[in-house]
């Protein structure tokens, strides 16, 4: 199987090369493109540093350095709970401490313009169904949901919180029935899924597996085809995602 390195660097040899020089084999592309591997690892390396690496053809071309630009991350709710902690407890100490932490780990780091509002005059705080969340502990999500409504009636969870949870509970209903190899459970799972508009390709894999198991062929079919035939992508570009 090609590598997707061995991709990343033939794509940019090509760039780096005059339109002349494509009429050679793909091994000379690679050997002439001087700079081109170095590009592509600097892009690679700028990837997981959070630095987004752009190069341009004509800087490349005259061996220039590829412009680097930092992406700034920022704080999530969870990161910001004990913030808002300390902040209902009064505690400016501890508020100034964890600000101070905040700003080293985030550099574009701004408080809060609601920090010291009463929880009843901002969006309730969903800290804890986001740390339920990582642990999927859909039970106590449910608790945690009945005991935020119980404190103010007219609150429901955010959109986001939302959406993700009803994908994750998908996800994890298919996989656990797939590994006990109860298909039935599998295929429940997966009612509410669309195979022409799903973005979640390892789980459209997943049901194909279980239509195959079962042999029900007509099912199967249709996964194959919502796959292959959805609108906006090529079937290439979607089974490769």
């Amino acid at each position: 199987m090609i590598s997707k390195r061995f991709i990343a660097l033939l794509a940019a040899s090509c760039m780096l090369l005059p339109a002349s020089a494509l009429a050679q084999d793909s091994a000379a592309l690679l050997t002439e493109a001087e700079g081109s591997f170095r590009l592509v690892d600097d892009a690679m390396t700028g990837a997981v540093s959070n630095e987004i690496v752009t190069v341009d053809p004509k800087t490349a071309a005259m061996g220039g350095q590829p412009t680097v630009v930092v992406a700034q991350p920022v704080p999530d709710a969870v990161e910001l709970a004990a913030l808002y902690y300390y902040a209902e407890q009064k505690q400016d100490e501890r508020v100034a401490a964890e600000s101070a932490r905040l700003r080293l780990k985030y550099p574009g780091f701004e408080m809060p313009q609601n920090l010291y509002q009463p929880q009843t005059a901002r969006s309730a705080d969903e800290t804890l169904l986001w740390k339920l969340y990582q642990k999927n502990d859909f039970t106590g999500i449910d608790a945690e949901i009945i005991r935020l409504k119980s404190e103010a009636p007219d609150w429901t969870p955010t959109a986001d919180f939302s959406a993700k949870l009803a994908t994750k509970k998908q996800r994890v209903l298919m996989t656990e029935a797939a590994a006990d190899k109860n298909w039935t459970g599998v295929i429940q799972a997966a009612s509410a899924i669309d195979p022409a508009t799903e973005t979640e390709i390892d789980l459209l894999w997943l049901l194909i597996d279980t239509y195959s198991q079962t042999g029900m062929r007509e099912p199967l079919a249709s996964v194959y085809r919502g796959i292959l035939l959805r609108k906006g992508t090529s079937a290439c570009r979607t089974l490769s995602s």
